[in-house]
């Protein structure tokens, strides 16, 4: 079992339908799975500048 922390990465943009920006963030992955991103603001890739919700996301 192996994991690795990426801290202060500038953006995320996914590439899910959503297209969610996600700036100031943190993945841990485990086991070559994204297994939690934290992040400082998160809003949609197509409102560059428009934070909807400032909050910690986690995915698994």
């Amino acid at each position: 079992m192996s994991s690795i922390l990426i801290k202060n990465i500038k953006e995320i943009v996914t590439m899910d339908s959503e297209r969610t920006r996600l700036k100031s963030c943190s993945l841990l992955i485990k086991d070559n799975k994204i297994n939690k991103i934290a992040c400082d603001i998160k809003f949609p890739a197509h409102l560059p500048e428009q934070p909807l919700q400032i909050r910690s996301h986690y995915s698994k």
